[in-house]
């Protein structure tokens, strides 16, 4: 049995060498392609990569311990969910006014403050903002520690970190701040931050009451007040137009009458009846565009009840009458001081529109500035409504924690809090 197997092991030596050697002869061959198949995707890749922006995040771990004092000696409405309080902080810390101080101090997103405004800005630094509860250890039977984890992400590493360090400190100042002041108690502590919150939100009342009464007439509630005051605005102007035509056509008609009856009234040769026929010409005319009640055919009326009584009279015409002064007629008196009217009438409608159309051009510039003040009016009430509601969410508790038994004045502190 032993020589066969030998003879068996020496004749596989030869087959196991010569495998080899046809291995070292085909990658001798082919190894160009072989390396410049496993060169080309791992080039196309690492070209993609270099191309794509870095973006880097960075993550804070917090650890928070609950206050570990027996219900004994602190009523359950001081020691509220540490969820709910997290969620408070967090409403503050992420606000407008503190991220948009983020974003001075550290300069953050250069770029995209040249593309869009100032509130997409913020918007996308809370997007890039990430606050996350993790797993909660159990002493007892209450949730004793829990943990959460803070994370930022943006293009330069070193904001990143500094930025994520002063979110995570600004939650440990925040939370700090809370539970000394609930060591005092939950109703004294929500007293002095409703006075705050009260506080600050008087003064944004204050600010959109003064944004109102600086921009009145420019607010986006009063927009449909100041269309329908400029389409008034726009008709009365129409309307004043078509009362300054007919007061320019009243005027020419008087003036071309007065100029008509002076040679009379002076001593023309012209005749009773060829004056008579002119009126009465005049009269017709005048009668197919204005009624019976228009001043100036009622003047022509007049006239023409004069110059027939003067005729059937047998007075000569243009006569001096008494009174009346340097042979004027009374009828060309009349004459006058209407055309004199008329003369004012028309300076009074002038005068009118020169006002409606600085009215109408006001009212316009108001319609055009709705949109900018509609804009601005937003972010002051958004600031306005954020504060509001914290308000309200504060009284709610507030109320809630004066109703409660009065907790100790001196209170342990617990151990390992955060």
């Amino acid at each position: 049995m032993s020589v066969p197997e030998a003879r068996h092991r020496v004749a596989d030596s030869p087959r196991k060498g010569a495998g080899l050697e046809w291995l070292q002869a085909v990658w001798a061959r082919h190894r160009w392609l072989a390396l410049l198949a496993f060169a080309v995707p791992s080039t196309m890749g690492l070209s993609i990569a270099a191309s794509m922006p870095s973006i880097y995040r960075a993550t804070a771990t917090v650890l928070v311990d609950r206050q570990q004092v027996p219900e004994a000696l602190v009523a359950p409405t001081v020691t509220s969910a540490l969820e709910t309080r997290l969620q408070t902080i967090s409403q503050e810390i992420l606000s407008r006014s503190r991220l948009q101080t983020l974003i001075d101090q550290f300069r953050l997103y250069p770029e995209l403050k040249k593309q869009v405004s100032s509130e997409e800005v913020i918007e996308r630094m809370r997007n890039d903002i990430k606050l996350e509860l993790k797993g909660v250890e159990v002493k007892g039977e209450r949730q004793a520690t829990v943990a959460f984890t803070l994370s930022y992400r943006g293009s330069v590493p070193q904001h990143v970190a500094l930025v994520t360090n002063t979110l995570a400190s600004f939650y440990i100042e925040e939370n700090l701040k809370v539970r000394e002041r609930q060591a005092t108690g939950t109703a004294e502590f929500l007293r002095v931050q409703l006075a705050e919150t009260k506080k600050r939100l008087d003064g944004l009342e204050r600010g959109v009451s003064e944004f109102k009464r600086r921009h009145l007439g420019e607010l986006p509630q009063q927009m449909e007040a100041n269309l329908a005051t400029l389409e008034r605005l726009q008709m009365q102007l129409r309307l004043n137009a078509d009362a300054q035509t007919r007061a320019q056509e009243r005027r020419s008609f008087l003036a071309s009458q007065v100029g008509e009856m002076a040679p009379v009234a002076g001593g023309s040769s012209e005749s009773g009846p060829a004056r008579l026929a002119k009126l009465q010409q005049d009269l017709a005319e005048l009668r197919t565009r204005f009624s019976d009640k228009y001043p100036d055919v009622i003047e022509t009326a007049a006239a023409i009840a004069a110059l027939t009584r003067e005729t059937a009279e047998g007075k000569p015409q243009g006569a001096s009458q008494p009174g009346s002064s340097a042979g004027v007629s009374p009828h060309v008196s009349r004459l006058k001081a209407a055309l004199a009217e008329a003369e004012v009438d028309l300076t009074v409608l002038k005068g009118e529109a020169i006002h409606l159309r600085q009215s109408i051009a006001s009212y316009q510039q108001r319609v055009e500035k709705i949109p900018q003040r509609e804009q601005e009016f937003k972010e002051l009430g958004r600031d306005y409504e954020t504060t509001r509601e914290f308000y309200q969410s504060l009284l709610k508790r507030h109320d809630e924690a004066s109703s409660s038994p009065r907790c100790p004045r001196r209170i342990r502190s617990p151990i390992g809090s955060a």
